[in-house]
């Protein structure tokens, strides 16, 4: 059974530390977040989604989400952009091929379960982007944000 959960709605204005986000990319999300808020509807945090099937006999519904919850990928960010298209968001200080497989993955499962409804796009925030790293994103389709301290 297919896993998602979009959890709480925040408004493009909450300033404070996303779930699951870690202190290093959360600088580098509240850089960007600040700049472009407007652009966004609302955001999703730390959202867990996954492809996988758990054994659930005799668990309760509540253990069952638990089971799911932990096991599944995780977004660091879902944005809802006002002109109505989903961004995939992976936020990380310095992008390597950990943060494009995450990006794919995320790409993939969201694909497969259309949680939302609209066109959705895998995004990469980061501080820097070497060459391969843009290179695999422009084959497969990932959008690359650098965001810059100063």
């Amino acid at each position: 059974m297919p896993f998602f959960e979009l959890g709480e709605v925040y408004p493009p204005t909450w300033p404070n530390k996303p779930p699951g986000l870690l202190e290093r990319d959360f600088i580098i999300w509240d850089m960007y977040r600040k700049k472009h808020f407007p652009e966004f509807e609302k955001f999703y945090y730390n959202v867990p989604i996954t492809l996988a099937t758990l054994p659930t006999e005799g668990l309760t519904k509540e253990m069952i989400r638990q089971a799911y919850f932990s096991s599944a990928r995780r977004i660091d960010v879902v944005g809802i952009r006002k002109n109505g298209d989903i961004w995939l968001i992976e936020v990380t200080s310095y992008a390597s091929v950990r943060a494009i497989g995450q990006a794919i993955t995320y790409f993939y499962i969201w694909s497969k379960l259309k949680p939302l409804p609209g066109p959705f796009m895998a995004v990469i925030l980061g501080q820097f982007f070497s060459y391969d790293i843009k290179e695999v994103a422009k084959a497969y389709n990932i959008t690359l944000i650098e965001v810059q301290s100063f």
